[in-house]
């Protein structure tokens, strides 16, 4: 919670290179990651390519595949597990260096029960990196409606997401 992080759109293909200057600092060659919600695996490589082992986490087997045939492109298809789940339904029992949930949190559906299994699996100095925009919208009650009738979920605010975090005493 030191600090907001946040590129300027939700497409971490699109703006990989703002994405990538974002985590760099924050995730150490070789880490153990847990990329949670893991999409078209454009990071899920990126952290490949820095030696990271790699769970990867997606409920779309279509994406899954995308990132599997990205890091067979790529080379890089050592140290990474991947499994197609909902969050927070399958989350892997592990002890992590850095639980990565890169512009993915508001398809989750249980916030809190993510939250309290990124505490229970991160390692005693480990990070939980949550990279996502729409901390920043300006959202309506209307918009937040709309959202949850979509998604089934509307999106956490910054604040609603702050305050779950600090609860579980991550700080």
């Amino acid at each position: 919670i030191r600090r907001l992080l946040e590129p300027v759109a939700h497409d971490s293909f699109l703006f990989y290179e703002d994405t990538i200057q974002l985590l760099e600092p924050e995730i150490p060659p070789g880490a153990k990651v847990f990329d949670a919600g893991c999409g078209r695996g454009t990071i899920t490589a990126w952290l490949a390519s820095r030696g990271c082992n790699v769970i990867a986490v997606d409920s779309s087997r279509e994406r899954l595949e995308h990132t599997r045939a990205l890091l067979h492109e790529k080379h890089l298809d050592e140290n990474i597990q991947l499994e197609e789940s909902k969050l927070p339904d399958a989350f892997p029992e592990d002890h992590f260096d850095v639980i990565l949930d890169c512009f993915s949190l508001w398809h989750i559906s249980d916030w809190g029960r993510l939250f309290n299994l990124a505490r229970k699996n991160l390692k005693p100095q480990g990070k939980f990196i949550i990279l996502d925009t729409f901390f920043g919208w300006k959202t309506t009650l209307d918009f937040r409606q709309q959202m949850r009738e979509l998604w089934m979920s509307a999106p956490l605010t910054y604040n609603e997401c702050r305050n779950m975090l600090i609860k579980r005493d991550f700080r």
